[in-house]
């Protein structure tokens, strides 16, 4: 073996470049790399976890507790010696690479343990690699994702996404990439050239063989939306009734996405000015800086335009996803989504606490005139009351029996998880086709309805 052939390959897994799809390839193939002498370290505790989903994965988050300092990691995660795992590399004729991933690893470069890299053995070289994107692009994204999924409201939000405003003003891209370059090479890849052909790409830089059709590794984790419909389930965050989980904003979010998907075109940044035009100004002089130092072409404009000084959601787009949430919501969501027009399209700082947003949006004027709920459908003549239990078993009754032809082995206590697991979505379903056969005068009859 040269001193070449070992490596140590940390892939700085920067948010919003495609690095849970990385991880989910690196870790089907663990096994198959491993017998080609490339150990990519997998968890085997049984512990839940999404496989190789960034910082929440293991053992990727376990490596940055490792790597650097005053990094927590939770108990769940499995511990594993990294000391050990590189003098294998070091010493093992027939190991050539160990490879790291973290989501942690690029914004916690300034706590990066130097001294891991300073008492490396001779024959094991770091290796850097990591995925850069357009800033404005990269941070819009980033929003999206944190209001739809992370439980951060009001204050903390703004504190989390301007402390990400705030690094890249003041370290920026070229700043993280001189931090690790002390101590390797550091190859820097430009993820709008690389996106299409993302895990090819991964596996050509460092130099491994591609195991599977970059295809299949296609992973995402929170849609495209555009800004109103980011605002929009902003402010559904903020009205969130303070005794509902998580699952309530799901449930929610879940029955408006493909109609908000589909009406919402907003090119609107959830950047404001100054910060937009000096983060555009920065960005210009480091993809330069970079076009010269690492090679490829990086993305230089973005699709979005700055805020105005308030985040205001269109009256325009309210009203074309109210019908829709009005069909589909039940009556206490639909209030729910009202208060959350209100909120959104008043024009509001993200920074207000959640009590004071849901004072504002009680009090304030309507911006827009949402429908009411029992008159919103075209082909519905006259208000149809529908009882709650009725719809909830003809609901239940349609989804199981749909569930025993693709899976006539199923057992009951299988048929009720499942049911509770999925139940917004065929009750909503039932809830509308229920009032469209009724306000026809048809006649729902339940057979065995206390055994359905």
């Amino acid at each position: 073996m040269t001193i070449e052939d070992k490596q140590l390959v940390m892939h700085l897994g920067m948010p919003k470049t495609g690095t849970t799809a990385i991880q989910h390839y690196l870790e089907r193939n663990a096994q198959v790399y491993s017998d080609i002498g490339i150990d990519i370290p997998a968890d085997t505790s049984g512990h839940p976890r999404t496989p190789g989903g960034g910082v929440v994965g293991a053992p990727q988050l376990d490596s940055a507790r490792f790597f650097f300092d005053g990094y927590h990691v939770p108990e769940t995660i499995t511990r594993m010696d990294w000391g050990d795992k590189i003098r294998r590399l070091a010493e093992d004729d027939s190991r050539r690479k160990l490879i790291v991933s973290c989501e942690g690893f690029g914004p916690a470069h300034d706590r990066l343990r130097h001294s891991v890299f300073a008492t490396l053995p001779d024959n094991v070289k770091p290796v850097f690699i990591l995925y850069l994107r357009q800033p404005i692009d990269f941070l819009n994204s980033l929003v999206l994702q944190l209001i739809m999924g992370s439980p951060l409201r009001g204050a903390q939000f703004e504190t989390m996404l301007k402390g990400h405003i705030d690094n890249y003003a003041t370290v920026g891209y070229r700043g993280l990439i001189e931090t690790f370059a002390r101590h390797g090479e550091v190859i820097v890849r430009s993820y709008e050239q690389a996106r299409s052909d993302l895990i090819a790409d991964f596996c050509t830089s460092i130099d491994i063989p591609l195991m599977t059709e970059p295809a299949r590794e296609k992973a995402t984790n929170v849609k495209s939306y555009g800004r109103d419909a980011g605002l929009l389930f902003w402010a559904l965050r903020a009205q969130q009734p303070n005794d509902m989980p998580m699952r309530g904003f799901i449930r929610m979010r879940n029955a408006l996405a493909r109609k908000v998907e589909d009406v919402d075109a907003s090119p609107k940044s959830f950047i404001a000015e100054p910060e937009f035009s000096q983060i555009m100004a920065q960005w210009a002089q480091e993809r330069t800086w970079l076009e010269e130092t690492y090679g490829g072409t990086f993305k230089a404009e973005t699709n979005h335009v700055p805020q105005s000084s308030a985040l205001k959601m269109s009256a325009q787009f309210a009203n074309e996803v109210a019908p829709h949430a009005a069909a589909r919501l039940s009556a206490t969501d639909y209030d729910w989504f009202r208060q959350a027009v209100h909120l959104a399209t008043s024009g509001l700082s993200l920074s207000d606490s959640a009590a004071h947003m849901k004072s504002i949006a009680k009090d304030s004027p309507n911006a827009v005139t949402l429908p009411e709920q029992e008159t919103i459908m075209a082909d519905t003549p006259e208000t149809v009351e529908l009882d709650q239990q009725i719809v909830v078993r003809v609901a239940a009754s349609i989804w199981m029996a749909h569930k025993r032809v693709a899976e006539p082995d199923i057992s009951t206590e299988a048929l009720v998880t499942g049911w509770k697991e999925e139940e917004n979505k065929p009750y909503q379903e039932a809830r509308i086709v229920l009032r469209q056969m009724m306000a026809r005068g048809l006649t729902v009859t339940l057979e065995n309805a206390d055994e359905g």
